[in-house]
């Protein structure tokens, strides 16, 4: 604690030898070809990398290492990876193309029952592909456990109709009025994600 008393001390070196190896970039596609709006997964086959990114040729810059995306509209993307390793970079660089010139028409865009408490109900949406082009579509699952969906995923070709199925049980809800907001994905350039409003009104 005397600041008035100097000793000497210790000189400390360190050499580091060879040094981590330079990152390799690379990825694999789920499908080089797909429709607008089909999710097309990414997988990193980078090695010696700490992080990395894509660039996905629409404007979208994704930080995850095998991440999920979605185009929504035509045409051919180069897809980059960029990894990283302390200051050393590498890319890698793929091609897909999103095919489909296709409009959706779905009925009806909401549904607005009343049940009693204990009663089901099953009812369908109707999807019709008016455009020229084939159409992948795929519904997310509902989050209330009172409204299930069956045929909620597939491909249309141009002049398609089919059907989704939408069971609704009431269960042991109690008296009161519940929502849901049905999610869908469409290979509609016009508007790839729909959405349909569920009203559900329980009595006793």
């Amino acid at each position: 604690t005397d600041v008035s008393v100097e000793r000497d001390g210790f000189l400390i070196q360190f050499e580091s030898e060879g040094g981590s190896a330079p990152p390799t970039a690379g990825f694999d596609v789920s499908t080089p070809v797909a429709l607008v709006s089909e999710p097309i997964q990414l997988s990193s086959t980078a090695v010696n990398a700490s992080s990395s990114w894509y660039d996905m040729g629409d404007g979208t810059i994704l930080y995850e290492e095998s991440p999920t995306h979605r185009y929504t509209s035509e045409g051919t993307f180069t897809i980059k990876q960029v990894v990283s390793s302390c200051s050393t970079l590498d890319t890698a660089y793929q091609d897909v193309t999103i095919a489909g010139s296709s409009t959706l028409t779905l009925e009806p865009d909401s549904i607005c029952v009343t049940l009693v408490s204990g009663e089901s109900l099953d009812t369908t949406l109707s999807l019709t592909n008016t455009g020229d082009g084939s159409l992948f579509y795929e519904w997310e699952a509902p989050t209330a456990d009172w409204a299930t969906l069956s045929g909620t995923i597939g491909v249309l070709a141009a002049g398609d109709n089919t059907t989704t199925g939408v069971n609704i049980q009431t269960g042991d809800l109690l008296e009161g009025i519940y929502d849901q907001v049905l999610t869908l994905y469409a290979g509609d350039e016009n508007d790839p994600v729909r959405q349909v409003y569920v009203k559900l009104t329980v009595i006793g």
